[in-house]
């Protein structure tokens, strides 16, 4: 058959069109044949041949062998997913489904994993998490270690997407014992699973969790040419080392994963990638770079629905609306998120509004900001509606309530620098109004020294300039302190180009990771060169890689 896909689309339970066997050996040769093909088709990006290989191969299987007809099934769904053919994947799924004599069987859990990714890319939370609990009662029924974590890893994933934090900690708790009981070639056949479980650590702000296990997920995914878990598994990890204040990091792993998603040629998939790699940029203040990659995640799921592109759109909108477009819709694209991504990015809004002067516009976002907080419970988003009301109080003229709020928020963010950093610059704007000039001084120079550390220069400047408004000047950034040896003797931009030179970029790559110029990065290289007692780039990532 042609590879258009008729092939999978002529069938959704693999029946029509079935060959008639011509001989068992041949059969089997031609089945296996196929899902080798599909197998390959998937690796490349090419999602609709594969989806109609997958398709053949199912109409060559005798309905009596329930367990390849489950997985060849399974595993279709998960390219028409990716193709965005949700509805019909979905259907495909339930019909497998009803067809099982036995709904606790390992071939209903097989079913039920894909069909806990169709209510994922359905937006369906509802779904997702009652299929989860079934999947999890299977598992525990069936008495398999790894199978337990991976349900739970489901669970967790659905429940962290609906803004069940408690019960989300809960589902985690027990994935992450499974799952890290297991070895890694056990866990080469659940790389999902690693994926969901880190998703869910970081949707419940457990980022060094969510980094620990998508690293070891994409270890485990390209020792065992699954790269096509790769982007997905480095968006948890990237998005996890950002709120933890790992700029170049996060930016170094975006840069990989889409060279990765370039490969696999898969529009969701780099939709993915590059509304991440938006997300960072906006954090880094790079504003240009986040538009550009916004517009392209979003032009690559045009006319197409679903989680993803969901996303992409609620994302390009909140930066628009942070370089001071007014796009249409705002609330309505937040209104599909899930509320630890809608917190985040309904106080970007607030932002926004604010520094338009739109006080009175910004007050709804505000509400959201801490409907999201008081569904989750969690400290982060606690902490930005309470600085999203601070700011709107500053807004309005009440600094001493300002800043009460603000001092409350840096309390709940002590894990994420960028946010601790950012709340104190308001909270300095606002003990600065509130005539407490020395205590405002002292917590932008903090804020100021984080944004400096961390590689942020664009809100290291507005730390700044609120500074220069109060007379005092920025602290300068002095050399390492004396004494100091090897690595600890670097300064903090000096170890951030030692580790993206340990990752293998070129110079060129590094200045435009940490948006300087290649002259920079060759002084801070020379610099790194002197300090470690070193003469090439290998001896530098030796260095980096021993810890000395």
């Amino acid at each position: 058959a042609a590879g258009d896909g008729r092939a999978g689309a002529a069938s959704d339970d693999g029946r029509a069109g079935r060959a008639a066997p011509t001989g068992t050996g041949e059969v089997a040769e031609r089945l296996r044949t196929l899902v080798a093909l599909a197998h390959v088709l998937r690796s490349t990006g090419d999602l609709e041949a594969c989806a109609a290989r997958l398709g053949e191969a199912l109409a060559l299987v005798p309905d009596d062998d329930v367990s390849t007809r489950v997985r060849l099934i399974a595993a279709r769904a998960a390219a028409q997913h990716f193709l965005g053919r949700h509805e019909q994947a979905n259907r495909q799924l339930d019909a497998a489904l009803d067809a099982l004599e036995d709904r606790t069987s390992p071939d209903a859990l097989t079913v039920l994993f894909a069909r806990i990714a169709g209510a994922f890319f359905s937006l369906d939370v509802d779904e997702g998490c009652a299929l989860g609990a079934e999947a999890l009662a299977v598992a525990e029924r069936l008495g398999d270690p790894l199978l337990i974590g991976a349900s739970a890893a489901a669970l967790a994933h659905a429940q962290a997407n609906a803004g069940d934090a408690p019960a989300a900690t809960k589902a985690t708790d027990l994935a992450a014992a499974r799952l890290d009981a297991a070895d890694d070639h056990a866990l080469a056949a659940h790389i999902e699973a690693l994926n969901r479980l880190a998703w869910a650590e970081h949707l419940i702000e457990r980022d060094a969790d969510a980094t620990r296990h998508a690293q070891r997920g994409i270890a485990i995914a390209r020792a065992t040419g699954q790269d096509q878990f790769v982007p997905m598994l480095t968006g948890a990890q990237a998005l996890s080392l950002l709120r933890q204040g790992h700029v170049a990091s996060a930016l170094a792993l975006q840069v990989d994963a889409l060279e990765t998603a370039k490969v696999a040629a898969n529009d969701y998939v780099t939709c993915w990638v590059l509304s991440t790699t938006a997300h960072i940029a906006i954090a880094r203040g790079n504003g240009d770079d986040a538009r550009r990659d916004a517009e392209l995640a979003v032009a690559l799921v045009d006319g197409r629905d679903g989680r993803v592109p969901a996303m992409a759109r609620a994302r390009l909108a909140v930066i628009r609306r942070a370089l001071g477009e007014r796009p249409q819709g705002v609330e309505e694209l937040l209104d599909a998120l899930a509320p630890s991504w809608a917190a985040p990015y309904a106080e970007a809004v607030v932002r926004a509004e604010l520094a338009d002067g739109r006080v009175d516009a910004a007050e709804p976002f505000v509400v959201r900001v801490e409907a999201a907080a008081a569904q989750l419970q969690l400290p982060w988003a606690a902490a930005l509606a309470d600085r999203a009301r601070a700011a709107w109080r500053l807004a309005r003229g009440d600094a001493a309530d300002a800043v009460t709020l603000a001092l409350s928020s840096i309390a709940g963010t002590q894990f994420s620098p960028i946010t601790t950093a950012r709340t104190q610059v308001l909270a300095g704007r606002a003990l600065a109004q509130d005539g407490r000039r020395a205590e405002a001084i002292a917590i932008l120079r903090s804020a100021e020294r984080t944004f400096d550390a961390i590689g942020i220069p664009h809100d290291r400047d507005l730390a700044r300039r609120a500074l220069r408004k109060l007379h005092a000047r920025a602290e300068p950034r002095g050399p390492s302190a004396p004494g100091e040896t090897g690595l600890a003797s670097l300064s903090t931009r000096e170890r951030e180009v030692a580790e993206l030179v340990t990752a293998r970029h070129t110079n060129r790559e590094i200045a435009a990771l940490l948006f300087l110029g290649e002259k920079t990065i060759e002084t801070h290289l020379r610099n790194i060169f002197v300090k470690l007692g070193v003469s090439s780039r290998v001896d530098v990532a030796r260095a980096v890689e021993r810890g000395t």
